[in-house]
């Protein structure tokens, strides 16, 4: 079997991925925010990618729709996680795809704050055909108290401008930040 190779930029390369990193983010108990330290990428060329998050804390003042946590680059070698409450220890994991220059054409992140069923954000245009939409994380504006106060949110890429946040929004209060990332490949 002959070994595919890609190439790019005039070079013949195995993968159009040029490393994948995998790590977790602690957000230690009593603060809001943690980070973790990655081998430097290129931040227009690598994808974050949301894996799973988890929290210790059990008690009455903790749901997860709540505490699901948001991912965001701070720079090419630093990984943030934020949640919005501060109990417990929450532990967020990732992963972060680079690739190859030429492979992606642009990367846009950033949040879509959904009050009410249809908010959006507004991207720089995009071929939707060539593009990818990905959740990385959300978390309630404000601490509340009572479970089912918030209906975890969804995105849709509405068009080549337009991401679209939706709801459950029957008895939901408070806003959802959601964190989000578009890849848009050549």
């Amino acid at each position: 079997m002959a070994f595919q190779r890609w190439l790019i930029n005039g070079r013949r390369v195995p993968s159009l991925v040029r490393r994948v990193q995998r790590g977790f983010v602690t957000i230690a108990n009593g603060v809001t925010t943690g980070t973790d330290t990655i081998t430097a990428v290129s931040v227009e060329n690598a994808e974050l990618v949301y894996v799973g998050t988890e929290n210790d804390d059990a008690s009455a003042n903790v749901y997860p729709d709540l505490e699901l946590g948001r991912l965001t680059f701070t720079n090419s070698t630093t990984i943030t996680a934020s949640r919005a409450g501060s109990t417990g220890v929450m532990v967020v994991n990732y992963e972060v795809l680079e690739y190859h220059p030429y492979v992606v054409k642009s990367i846009q992140r950033g949040t879509l704050a959904l009050v009410t069923n249809g908010d959006t954000a507004t991207i720089t245009a995009i071929d939707v055909t060539k593009s990818r939409l990905t959740w990385l994380g959300e978390s309630l504006s404000t601490v509340a108290t009572s479970p089912n106060r918030v209906r975890q949110g969804r995105l849709t890429l509405t068009n080549a401008t337009t991401i679209t946040g939706n709801r459950n929004a029957a008895g939901a209060t408070g806003t959802i930040n959601i964190d989000w990332q578009v890849v848009e490949f050549f």
